[in-house]
């Protein structure tokens, strides 16, 4: 049996101070007796200085936690009274244990730490110490490690918001700080956007020169980050560069600011001029259709479409409707994007306004002229009036199905009803009184009419004054076709009597008119009523006149007979006293006039005859010699021989 001793030296550096001792042992057997001795040198334990650490090195880590060694120079270590600390605090997520080991020399810590938060791809700091049941020491030693950020591909995404005049995009990253820290992380607009943006502590970023129709490739890029817990020659001494790519492509633009033009070559032509819209597109697709009918399916629907080109701000229509309205939307396409629809566009083909348009530009030149502003410029603004009735009724119509559910809600529905009422009522009043000559306070028996009529019977002229009122006015059938039926309001039947009954309505019109045109040339010398026989009256300046037949003379009344003598001095220039004189003088030839009248009625003599034709020659005399003004309209010089 053999028995080992094992023998410990107090100190290494003098070995004969060390103790020594011997065993021996005896074995006797029946012929050999053996003597072994054995000698040992035991070393004493060294004491730990905690302070400083002999090495340090991370084995695992992650995004939240880590396990290192610490190699302390020294035998043998208590690792239940170490702990973590962090920020002076004891850190209960760490565990510190003794690694076994055959160096005596050395003692070496194992350090594990989880649930580390918010501290992915950056550096966690933490301080060794011991901790006793009343005091705890924290030694100065600073440890240092780097966690791993978050991978991009699986821990955030690259959000883009276009702005609403796609000019501009909006770079999000959702939890951007969780992946590192913020400084680390750079945006790409586009491939060929070489500069590195940062990202924003809020985790955006905005692109600005976005262009609609366009495809980009948005990428979130992490920089390298430096592992600050290994020496810089190590080749594995950083988090190696990512990147997040999203493709994204940006909606169309909208074609804008339409705009109508008449084609005055091809009256069934229409030009629209709009804004091309922006970026990059194939072409845009004009759709328009008439709002005049009710039902969509009847509706008439014109297109056109364009390429995209630098100069290309307008689409052609046809064939058009002269007088209605239109409504029209452009489609934005190109392939593999949504099309963009762009906002309604309304115009009226203005032929419904033309001839009121026409009209009006006459009274403003006649004004111009004359410098009269009655009648002219109260003419103009009837036939203005009609601008505001044409174009009330044109957005009515276009917005007929907008409202169809609830017609009652159409606010343009009002307003045509009133500027068609204010319309008719200021047309209607122009008939009667300017373009008829009705309503005269001087009519006298002719009630409500004039104080000259020209057709045998009255009973015409206030059957003429019903049927303008009536007809004026028969737009109002529109609004019970508009709430009590579903017909197109502008039918082809509705249409064509509208049509018939404003024809027969001029109809009537031009009979009264032309009369009542003619009385007033009369009044003022550019015509005369009366067919003139041989008797002529020579007047001043050496201008002639003929005198009325004295058949017609005869039949005139004496009311009559006194509005013809006012009227022959009615347009000339005169003074007072010169009218005066000129007055008496024609009332002396007009009773010889009379009496003339009543000789040839009565049969009267040769001699009697003669005697009128004196007076008749007297009285011219007389006239020659007053020195008066011109009596006739100096532009009427015809004369009928004797």
């Amino acid at each position: 049996m053999l028995i080992n001793s094992k023998s410990n030296m107090t100190d290494d550096s003098n070995p004969t101070s060390s103790d020594t001792s011997a065993n021996e042992t005896m074995m006797v057997t029946e012929s050999v007796t053996f003597v072994s001795t054995e000698t040992y040198t035991i070393t004493p334990l060294m004491a730990c200085k905690l302070n400083v650490s002999n090495g340090f090195t991370v084995k695992v880590r992650t995004s939240s936690m880590f396990t290192a060694l610490i190699i302390y120079n020294c035998s043998s270590i208590n690792s239940s009274e170490l702990f973590v600390f962090v920020n002076g605090l004891d850190a209960n997520n760490c565990i510190v244990t003794e690694d076994i080991s055959d160096n005596m020399n050395y003692t070496t810590v194992n350090v594990t730490c989880d649930n580390i938060m918010n501290n992915a791809g950056r550096d966690w700091t933490f301080n060794m110490g011991q901790k006793f049941s009343d005091s705890q020491t924290i030694f100065n030693e600073i440890f240092i490690v780097t966690l791993v950020p978050l991978s991009l591909n699986g821990s955030t995404s690259i959000d883009v918001t276009i702005s609403e005049d796609l000019t501009s995009a909006l770079i999000f990253i959702p939890n951007c700080t969780d992946i590192c820290d913020v400084a680390y992380l750079m945006v790409h607009c586009n491939d060929s956007d070489l500069s590195n943006q940062t990202l924003l502590n809020s985790c955006t970023h905005t692109c600005s020169n976005i262009q609609p129709g366009s495809i980009y490739n948005f990428s979130l890029v992490r920089l390298p980050i430096r592992i600050v817990d290994k020496i810089e020659d190590e080749h594995d001494n950083e988090f190696q560069e990512e990147i997040l790519y999203r493709e994204y492509q940006t909606n169309l633009d909208k074609v804008s600011n339409f705009k109508f033009e008449n084609d005055y070559h091809d009256n069934k032509t229409a030009w629209i001029y709009f804004n091309r819209p922006r970026g990059n597109f194939h072409k845009i697709y004009l759709n328009c259709s008439i709002q005049d009918q009710r039902c969509s399916n009847d509706r008439i629907i014109l297109t056109n479409e364009t390429d995209n080109c630098s100069n290309c701000n307008f689409i052609t229509i046809s064939p058009i409707t002269r007088g209605v309205s239109y409504q029209c939307h452009a489609i934005t396409i190109k392939e593999n994007f949504l099309n963009v629809i762009s906002d309604k566009f309304n115009f009226v083909t203005v032929f419904i306004v033309l001839p009121s348009w026409f009209r009006f530009a006459q009274c403003i030149r006649r004004y111009r002229d004359t410098k009269a502003k009655f009648p002219h410029l109260a003419n103009a603004g009837k036939y203005a009036s009609g601008f505001l009735v044409a174009i009330t009724n044109a957005v009515r119509r276009a917005t007929i199905l907008e409202y169809q559910q609830q017609r009652t809600s159409n606010p343009f529905l009002y307003l045509w009803f009133i500027s068609s009422l204010i319309g008719s009522t200021y047309k209607l009043i122009w008939d009667l009184k300017m373009d008829y000559g009705f309503f005269d306070k001087n009519a006298g028996k002719n009630k409500f009419l004039r104080d000259q009529i020209i057709y045998s019977s009255k009973a015409y002229y206030y059957a003429a004054i019903i049927e303008n009122i009536l007809f004026r006015f028969i737009w109002i059938i529109n609004i019970f076709i508009y709430f009590n039926t579903s017909a197109a309001e502008y039918a082809d039947i509705i249409g064509f009597v509208f049509g018939i009954i404003e024809a027969f309505r001029r109809f009537i019109w031009n009979y009264f008119r032309l009369e009542n045109e003619h009385l007033n040339n009369c009044g003022e010398f550019r015509a005369v009523r009366d067919i003139p026989i041989q008797t002529t009256v020579t007047v001043a300046s050496g201008y002639s006149t003929r005198l009325e037949s004295i058949g017609s003379l005869s039949n005139l009344g004496d009311e009559q007979d006194a509005k013809r003598r006012q009227s022959m001095i009615r347009g000339g220039t005169m003074t007072a006293m010169e009218r005066s004189r000129t007055l008496t003088i024609l009332n002396e030839a007009f009773d010889n006039e009379t009496s003339v009248s009543k000789s040839l009625t009565t049969g009267t003599n040769s001699n009697q005859a003669q005697n009128v034709s004196n007076n008749l020659e007297s009285s011219s005399n007389t006239i020659s010699s007053s020195n008066s003004l011109v009596l006739v309209n100096p532009y009427y010089t015809r004369t009928q021989p004797t």
